[in-house]
């Protein structure tokens, strides 16, 4: 008897909460061309089906430069940055803004809420607003590309170029904020934009960024970098270690074009299996295949997004 109960109130509270009993694992990108911005059902990717929420298609208030940049933990809100108002933070079950301004409004705001971020660029801890700028502090004649936080949230690795066109990875003890270890990646004198991106820092303690056209992992325990692949653009591994999604876009940020290369290969994004090498292209019978994709996380939520996307 104490067990059904039990059961009926998990029941009863997943419905209120709009959650669902087992967790889904969605990817969240963006097109480099079009307004797109998506969230992905990964689990129905590998069946070969593809369920789509469409940022774009729900409150309309967003204009067609916004990009997600944060998920948050529970993966029911989005933290969206856009040209004007700034700062947007959106939650998807609700199909609503909860609050949309100035970097003293989205300050406020995580001061009085406690969701957990999970992005690349900001995130809220001990009710503290972190903004990445403070912590990337560099000498003169260094560049910051990007950066991307630890899972315990203690530490961000940065990407960066010196003046002489050397690439490193600088891990940086966010209390501190000083920077405990730089890993070098490599130079080059080719012209590139952005050769350097970190993309992942993943669970298993190991950071997933990209040099020039290969992707690779730096293990962070061992020290030892291990390449990933060749034309792999935005990587991401799912949590399990089981699958490595990843883009392989006409156009790149760093490049004009990628037409150039030979044995580049087909176009799209895709979903490796890591043991078998076994590859999925997501959108190559869908009209998503004309884009361009930059992907921005892989991750599990229980929050019932169908839900929206039936709605929608």
């Amino acid at each position: 008897m104490k067990k059904t109960l039990i059961f009926m109130l998990v029941i009863v509270i997943n419905l209120l909460t709009g959650c669902k009993e087992n967790s889904e694992t969605w990817i969240a990108m963006y097109s480099l061309q079009e307004p797109e911005r998506i969230l992905l059902n990964f689990d129905d990717a590998l069946k070969g089906n593809i369920t789509i929420l469409k940022i774009g298609d729900l409150s309309g208030n967003f204009d067609k430069n916004n990009y997600i940049t944060s998920v948050s933990e529970n993966g029911r809100y989005l933290w969206i940055l856009q040209d004007n108002p700034l700062h947007t933070i959106y939650d998807l079950l609700k199909d609503e803004i909860i609050v949309q301004g100035s970097d003293i409004d989205i300050d406020k705001y995580l001061k009085q809420n406690k969701e957990e971020w999970r992005g690349k660029f900001s995130f809220y801890q001990s009710a503290k607003y972190i903004e990445t700028e403070k912590l990337c502090w560099v000498r003169h004649f260094e560049t910051v590309i990007n950066v991307t936080y630890s899972p315990d949230k203690k530490y961000i690795a940065k990407a960066i170029k010196d003046e002489d066109s050397n690439y490193y990875i600088d891990v940086v003890d966010i209390s501190s904020e000083k920077v405990i270890e730089r890993v070098f990646v490599g130079e080059t004198s080719k012209f590139y934009r952005y050769p350097l991106c970190v993309m992942q820092w993943h669970t298993n303690d190991y950071i997933v960024y990209t040099f020039e056209h290969k992707a690779y992992k730096y293990d962070v325990r061992t020290k030892k970098i291990i390449e990933l692949g060749i034309y792999i653009f935005y990587p991401l591994i799912t949590k399990d270690e089981k699958y490595m999604i990843y883009s392989k876009p006409n156009y790149d940020t760093s490049e004009e074009s990628l037409s150039h290369l030979n044995d580049y290969g087909e176009k799209g994004v895709f979903i490796r299996d890591l043991k078998t090498n076994r590859e999925i292209n997501i959108f190559k019978d869908n009209k998503l295949n004309k884009q361009d994709f930059s992907l921005i996380d892989v991750y599990s939520t229980k929050v019932d997004y169908k839900k929206v996307y039936e709605r929608n």
